[in-house]
């Protein structure tokens, strides 16, 4: 949807979950706010930053207020300021009850944001290890 601009995309995206009118409205005007994109909301996505568009699919991802989401590094990408509003935004959801699944490769974001967290490592061979049989293999190495 770069060819449009983000109310437009979140029209879109509300139509496909069947949220009444005026709830899209409001969420869409609030999400708008909460990750500063009111201002240029009438502009086509395609003229965004890198950031700004993952702001956008942020957004439309908490459009119809999951219970659950995964997000994979959603502050990659995103200038300081920015970065400090999803994290917000992230904590907001997981103290109302919302289940987050986190994705980084930041340790520090994972402890500091997350109750509970797993280490997931690769071996050569592209085998999962979950974080008590990396430590098991560190040890043993």
């Amino acid at each position: 949807m770069k060819g449009s601009a983000p109310a437009r995309c979140y029209s879109f995206v509300g139509e496909v979950r069947a949220l009444e009118a005026g709830r899209l409205q409001r969420r869409i005007h609030e999400l708008l706010g909460l990750l500063e994109l009111e201002e240029t909301a009438d502009q086509l996505i395609r003229s965004y930053s890198h950031g700004m568009r993952k702001k956008v699919a942020i957004a439309a991802a908490l459009l119809h207020d999951p219970h659950v989401i995964l997000f994979d590094e959603p502050t990659s990408g995103l200038d300081p300021r920015s970065a400090r509003v999803v994290k917000d935004l992230l904590l907001g959801l997981r103290d109302r009850g919302t289940t987050v699944f986190l994705s980084t490769h930041i340790l520090g974001v994972a402890e500091r944001m997350c109750d509970r967290f797993r280490h997931i490592g690769y071996t050569p061979g592209a085998e999962i290890l979950l974080a008590d049989e990396v430590v098991r293999l560190l040890v043993e190495d």
